[in-house]
């Protein structure tokens, strides 16, 4: 969850992985960890790094992928 998917071919790396309790504390990625009783574990996994140049796209394919959530401006809120 350290090292986020690699873009290829000029492409942006995509976002790291995310392991929180169900309030938002944090979770190691590595080693045994117990979830107490009554709670949940929450793993995010996000998608992967991009491929090609976006700016080589045309600016309609561009708008597709920020409209479905594929990317944002920003690259926080990334699907």
């Amino acid at each position: 969850v350290q090292h986020p998917a690699r873009g290829r071919h000029g492409g942006g790396n995509g976002m790291t992985g995310r392991l929180t309790l169900d309030d938002g504390t944090p979770v190691s990625a590595k080693g045994n960890t117990l979830v107490p009783s009554g709670r949940h574990l929450i793993i995010e996994f996000p998608g992967g790094g991009g491929l090609g140049n976006p700016s080589e796209r045309s600016s309609q394919a561009r708008e597709r992928d920020r409209r479905l959530g594929y990317v944002t401006d920003d690259k926080k809120e990334a699907k």
